[in-house]
């Protein structure tokens, strides 16, 4: 049986019999019959499920995400470090931004490849930048009010599942 990549369009057992043998070449028509997954893209059907699978229906709820945003969360700790050390508002944001990013860097590595380079696409589109909004980003969003920027250091995004929901169909279309 012949499960057909949306790349492919709609290919049936019944088109390939027809191109194998109207090529007349029977090696052909054997490896036509025995395909398991078409795909021009750089992933299959299988793969893309096996993809999905590893990382579990939900990204919000896979044990790294989880752990990802307990840290976000915890910069709060790192705040009122900083705060009692007396610093500008400028500076604590500069640093609370610097802080969630390396913070992204390091789960972003140790996140699968294929989600990983999703991440960074959908970031770019976003921000223009593959790990997210720069601070001068977020400085002129929020007209300069640092303090949006230190709350938003520690915010991990709140439906991360709707932001990546497209993940499967950009499997489907990514090519090598």
């Amino acid at each position: 049986m012949v499960s057909g990549n949306k790349n492919v369009g709609e290919i049936s057992e019944e088109s390939i019999g027809k191109i194998a043998s109207e090529s007349g070449n029977e090696a052909l028509e054997a490896v036509l019959k025995n395909v398991d997954d078409i795909s021009l893209g750089k992933y299959t059907d299988s793969q893309i499920d096996e993809i999905i699978k590893e990382i579990g229906d939900s990204i919000k709820g896979n044990p790294l995400r989880q752990e990802y945003e307990e840290a976000v969360k915890n910069l709060s700790n790192y705040e009122h470090l900083l705060r009692t050390q007396g610093l500008d508002e400028k500076i604590v944001a500069m640093t609370m931004h610097k802080a969630r990013r390396d913070l992204g860097v390091k789960y972003k590595d140790l996140t699968p490849q294929e989600l990983r380079e999703y991440i960074y696409e959908v970031n770019k589109k976003r921000y223009g930048d593959p790990l997210g909004g720069s601070f001068e980003f977020f400085e002129q969003k929020y007209d300069g009010d640092f303090s949006k920027i230190i709350e938003g250091a520690k915010r991990p995004n709140g439906d991360v599942d709707k932001l990546l929901e497209n993940f499967r169909k950009y499997l489907e279309e990514v090519v090598e």
